[in-house]
């Protein structure tokens, strides 16, 4: 028996439920259908769960892998996936030898579920991109601004999972935020995203709100992913510099690679390196974008090792096949 929620979480106000998790053998007889309580005021919701359900689960959010031609692993249930989250919050009210593998399988997978969650938050903005661009494109600035908080909950979220901040409930991203990345994020321009105030300037707001997203994404994607170093990215500035990321594009990660995925016209397939100068060259010349690149590199567990001729040489890539766009003919 265990309690995970916002409140183990460190995530709850003072009026949130306690959410209390029994672990039942697969070969007992009882009901183990969701009670609700209340005691001194409190509520508590307690839920059951067979132990062959809870290893499922937890085996599925830390053992998998994706291709291009196979995101299944990505489809795992939203309830199967936040099971798995919450048991790493944790606070055991009576243990046992169940509860303790699970746990440590969790441990010994913290890597791969912290991906996961990244991966499906990438999936999820990758969902409601289209319909953002739609609205955007036929003047609906309401329906824009309303999807546009949907889009940017999720980058949001992302960014809070690479710093190691995995939990799923969405209505605790500014929490997150404030608490995973006090020093590292931009939080006052992603409440102005949240909130829709980018719809009173258009063109400007649609093309900075777009950058914020393929930034967030990125720094989840690449810095977030190995080790929760999501803290590492500095690059918020949205200074409207001539290059910048092709609008249309975000970045999902698979196992092999960074997909950066136009939905209704093309698919690109990069490496993990090739994703982060993607995103640290938006917004920023040539000769920023290597200095960016240098300062970065020198902060990485696992430096990138490209000369400056590499990096030049992917930057001019980027520009070739248009994911990066700059009116100013290359050389």
């Amino acid at each position: 028996m265990y309690l995970a929620g916002s409140l183990s979480a460190g995530l709850g106000s003072s009026t949130s439920d306690a959410d209390v998790y029994v672990l039942v053998a697969d070969d007992a007889e009882m009901e183990t259908r969701a009670r609700q309580l209340l005691v001194g005021g409190q509520r508590i919701d307690v839920e059951y769960h067979r132990t062959g359900e809870a290893r499922r689960c937890v085996e599925e959010a830390t053992a998998w892998r994706t291709s291009l031609g196979d995101l299944s692993a990505l489809g795992i249930a939203e309830n199967d996936l936040d099971f798995a989250v919450r048991l790493t919050y944790a606070e055991v009210l009576r243990d046992s030898a169940r509860l303790t593998r699970l746990r440590r399988r969790l441990d010994v997978g913290a890597d791969g579920l912290r991906q996961l969650v990244i991966s499906r938050w990438a999936m999820e903005a990758n969902g409601h991109l289209e319909d953002f661009t739609g609205a955007f494109a036929d003047g609906d600035l309401d329906s824009a601004a309303l999807i546009g908080t949907s889009l940017m909950t999720a980058a949001g979220k992302a960014v809070a999972a690479a710093a190691g901040d995995i939990y799923l409930g969405r209505k605790w991203v500014f929490r997150q935020l404030r608490r995973s990345l006090p020093d590292h994020f931009p939080l006052a321009v992603f409440r102005m995203m949240m909130r829709g105030e980018w719809a009173k300037s258009p063109d400007a707001g649609h093309r900075d709100f777009t950058a914020l997203l393929q930034r967030c994404l990125t720094a989840a994607q690449t810095l977030g992913w190995d080790t929760a170093g999501g803290r590492r990215w500095n690059h918020w500035s949205l200074s409207p510099q001539p290059v910048r990321c092709h609008p249309a594009f975000l970045p999902v990660r698979l196992s092999d690679g960074v997909l950066l995925n136009h939905e209704r016209s093309r698919q690109f397939v990069v490496e993990p390196h090739v994703a982060l100068l993607w995103g640290l060259a938006a917004g920023r010349d040539e000769n920023e974008y290597l200095s960016a690149a240098a300062a970065l590199d020198g902060s990485l567990t696992a430096p990138l090792g490209l000369s400056v001729p590499d990096l030049r040489a992917v930057r001019r890539d980027l520009l070739q096949h248009g994911l990066l766009l700059s009116p100013t003919p290359m050389s």
